[in-house]
């Protein structure tokens, strides 16, 4: 019984995680241009807190390299933040699937909590330090 409602805990960890990473995005930044806000897989671009031009239809970033390398040091940051946060999340569903096949062993149960917990720990330090950085460079951008 102590199995199936930490199971249930675990999936119950799992699908919080699923539905409350989307509200914790990183707000677009305020560049003039509206290419400067992509990311892929939510990782933002390096020039994200830089100003843009229009070049033959094209956002081109302005680069200034005495006053726009913080900004820059900060969109990598973010990006380095945001791929852990990436990775945290692959890290759960690990914990969660060695949970699943830990077929009652206590040592892989317990190895398998250690990871899930360990894994959302580090998830809401990574969202926690994305949203200061964001805010930071929000202000300096």
């Amino acid at each position: 019984m102590k199995t199936l409602k930490s199971f249930v805990a675990v999936s119950y960890m799992l699908l919080l995680t699923l539905v409350a990473v989307p509200f914790f995005t990183i707000p677009a930044s305020a560049a003039a241009c509206n290419d400067f806000d992509k990311t892929v897989l939510g990782i933002p671009t390096w020039y994200k807190y830089l100003q843009g031009e229009d070049v033959s239809g094209k956002c081109r970033p302005i680069i200034n390299a005495s006053k726009d390398a913080l900004p820059i040091g900060l969109a990598v940051l973010e990006a380095a933040m945001t791929l852990g946060g990436l990775v945290a999340v692959v890290m759960i569903f690990v914990g969660s699937f060695k949970f699943v096949i830990a077929q009652g062993e206590s040592k892989k149960i317990t190895e398998a909590k250690n990871t899930v917990i360990n894994s959302v720990v580090g998830l809401v330090i990574v969202i926690i330090s994305t949203r200061i950085v964001s805010f930071i460079a929000g202000r300096i951008g």
